[in-house]
């Protein structure tokens, strides 16, 4: 979601910078991050992932 086009979406989540990714309205993770990272914050936080 472009923020500037949709600046009540950027306040409600709070957004105050780019990249902002949210899961599932509550796990959020701010700037660039690898696949792995957004892959374990789907899948829970104990799990480690290689490839």
């Amino acid at each position: 979601v472009d923020i500037m086009t949709n600046p009540d979406i950027g306040q409600y989540y709070d957004a105050s910078g780019v990249p902002y990714t949210i899961i599932n309205d509550n796990k959020t993770l701010v700037g660039m991050v690898g696949a792995n990272k957004i892959f374990k914050a789907l899948i829970g936080g104990n799990i480690n992932v290689q490839y």
